[in-house]
């Protein structure tokens, strides 16, 4: 069995790391997050607001993107959770 870098959340639908190779990844996408908005902040002029936003949306959205499929391919398989696992009750 591979080693899991990422557990399903207990409610809802995601991921949290779960070794420390998850949390690099983590931590490398929040260090990205910010670089984006460093770099739209230093960029963003009157002149040009607009394209700088539509480009920190793109780039945001690139990010996560990369960083879901990395969820996806060294974590469980995502699904909705509604209640602990374990726990007994109604579906």
């Amino acid at each position: 069995m591979k080693k899991l870098w990422f557990k399903a959340k207990w409610f809802g639908w995601g991921w949290y790391p779960a070794s420390g190779e998850g949390w690099m990844a983590t931590f490398a996408y929040i260090l990205a997050l910010f670089t984006v908005q460093a770099a739209f902040v230093a960029g963003a002029t009157s002149a040009n607001v607009v394209w700088a936003s539509a480009a920190l949306v793109a780039a945001t959205a690139g990010l996560t993107a990369a960083m879901m499929e990395i969820c996806r391919k060294t974590g469980e398989p995502p699904r909705w959770r509604w209640r602990w696992p374990g726990k007994p009750g109604k579906r």
